[in-house]
């Protein structure tokens, strides 16, 4: 089976066997458990759908919420058996469990919604589906069903350019907003662009959409749960595109190449007046006049940086207006929120031209900023600063790309002059924590050998531990060494350099063996990538002679 085609299983309960009860939280990446759908083929008949789901009610209420995540993103089909009726013998109904007629339209409705519907046998069960004669045409919500099945797409609005530049670095404002009206969103791969004819050749240019690195490029993406959705048109219209007047249209084909061309695999949209069925593409019923780009437009750039989990790092995003003097800028970014958080109170930007930032209620991951100076235009170039927090519990090596999703450059007119999407992002990597160096005796410590006589010798033992966390970075001891007296000397020690990952220790062996009557003097020191480096320990002895055994009288 090709990877970007999908199978249905009949109850979610073989899914979870092969695969386990996690739902997906993503989809189309061609992994088995993402192309494994679900096929409910006693839809509303009972509380369990005839086995469907548990007869048990918090079983079933945990398989069907189970079913409504995982169909996000995977086919949900199947057919109806008859009027809905309990089954007493294997099924019961929870508490505040609603058990009243499944099979009626409102109940039908809404979880055809909830499970995002794809496919529904049209013939069976006929006390449910016929037309005339059936609970649903009787009901009132068989059109519905027609209407809702799988996805439904409108366009609600566009913000189209009267006129354009093309080529260079020049760029355009162009967008959609759209809504789904339907169960679910297409499963299977399609094409997205907008199409480009010539009034004067009839000749079709196409910008391909899905380039543009967001994911909500994807029709696959466009789930009903949205409510409205906004799409850029591209950053700039197709390069080689001659001076001239063209109509703009929508084109959303089959993903197949072998299917793309043929019309009747296109989408439509749900809107009066707008389908070319002759060709499978949908017209905006507007003409845009575009010139030679005479100019170079702002531009926007970005970089990497790395950073500590649970610490905080100024993310910088640079502008240049490219001299040409603009009012101010709008832009928009988007970021991982399960990974960190903007400090949005402390947002800041070099020469004086200080964001005001928000984070829409409505859209979680957006960071939506406007700058404007207080008197006259934009300097030359300025960058803002926005702090952003890495969450503590961020995994090493984890990361996110802080999107530059839109911006928009405006004159002193007000008026958008040139924006869309930026190919930059500020790359953000949630690093290890540091290491850390625990030491017994502690660091700055003096180590006392006492009193021995030349040829004696005496040992201490010195441990040193990483204690830093799981998941941190390595120690690395450089070296370890004693300068000073030569009567002190390490012995059995390791070829440095020394790693040790968190929780491994080193024990150093110090001896003192003085040669010579008198205090001796030197200091152990060790060098390491944690903070405090060098770790060092003074060390004393005193080398004494012989005592003289005496009862204190002269011997004859």
């Amino acid at each position: 089976l090709p990877t970007d085609r999908a199978i249905t299983l009949r109850a979610p309960a073989y899914k979870q066997a092969l695969f386990g009860s996690t739902a997906l939280s993503e989809g189309f990446d061609g992994s088995d458990a993402a192309r494994v759908g679900h096929h409910n083929d006693c839809y509303l008949k009972s509380l369990s759908d005839l086995g469907t789901y548990s007869g048990e009610p918090t079983a079933r209420a945990a398989e069907k919420a189970y079913v409504a995540a995982e169909t996000r993103f995977v086919p949900m089909s199947g057919e109806t058996c008859g009027r809905y009726a309990i089954e007493p013998s294997f099924e019961t109904c929870g508490a505040g469990e609603d058990c009243t007629n499944r099979s009626d339209c409102p109940t039908a409705l809404a979880e055809s919604a909830a499970h995002h519907w794809s496919l529904l046998n049209a013939r069976y069960h006929p006390a449910l589906v016929d037309d005339p004669g059936g609970d649903w045409a009787v009901q009132g919500c068989l059109n519905d069903f027609r209407r809702r099945l799988g996805y439904r797409l409108q366009l609600v609005s566009a913000t189209l350019p009267d006129s354009a530049a093309v080529g260079g670095n020049c760029a355009w404002h162009a967008r959609v907003v759209m809504r789904n009206v339907g169960f679910t969103a297409p499963f299977n791969p399609r094409g997205w662009s907008l199409v480009f004819e010539s009034v004067s050749t009839g000749a079709l240019t196409t910008l391909d959409l899905r380039t543009v690195t967001q994911p909500r490029s994807d029709p696959r993406h466009w789930l009903p749960e949205l409510d409205s959705f906004e799409l850029s048109l591209g950053a700039r219209p197709p390069a080689g595109l001659a001076p001239g007047q063209y109509r703009l249209l929508l084109a959303l084909p089959d993903g197949r190449t072998s299917l793309a061309p043929d019309p009747d695999y296109a989408i439509q949209l749900a809107n009066i007046g707008l389908w070319d069925g002759a060709r499978g593409l949908n017209r905006l019923n507007h003409t845009v006049t575009l010139t030679s780009c005479s100019g170079s437009y702002p531009v926007l750039s970005a970089g990497t940086v790395t950073t500590t989990a649970g610490a905080t790092v100024p993310l910088s995003v640079s502008f240049d207006d490219g001299g040409i003097g603009l009012a101010g800028v709008q832009f928009d970014l988007s970021y991982d929120p399960q990974l960190g958080q903007p400090n949005l109170a402390q947002a800041s930007a070099s020469n004086g031209v200080a964001p005001t930032c928000a984070l829409p209620a409505s859209a979680p991951g957006q960071i939506r900023c406007v700058a404007f100076p207080a008197i006259g235009n934009l300097p030359p170039s300025f960058s803002f600063l926005l702090p952003f927090t890495v969450d503590a519990g961020a995994s090493p090596g984890s990361g996110f790309a802080l999107a530059l999703s839109r911006h928009e450059f405006v004159d002193d007119l007000g008026e958008l002059v040139a924006g869309g999407l930026v190919d930059g992002s500020l790359n953000v990597l949630a690093e290890p924590a540091p290491p850390q160096l625990t030491a017994v005796p502690v660091p700055g410590s003096t180590i006392d050998f006492g009193h021995l006589v030349p040829g004696q010798t005496r040992s201490a033992s010195i441990e040193l531990v990483n204690s830093a966390a799981a998941g941190s970075s390595d120690l690395l001891l450089s070296q370890c060494s004693i300068s000073g007296s030569a009567t002190f000397s390490l012995t059995g020690s390791p070829a440095f350099p020394v790693t040790l990952a968190p929780a491994q220790s080193l024990s150093l062996n110090v001896v003192f063996a003085p040669t010579a009557v008198g205090a001796q003097m030197a200091t152990l020191s060790c060098t390491h990538n944690a903070a405090g480096s060098p770790a060092s320990f003074a060390l004393t002895g005193m080398g004494v002679g012989d005592a003289l055994l005496s009862d204190g009288f002269e011997t004859p």
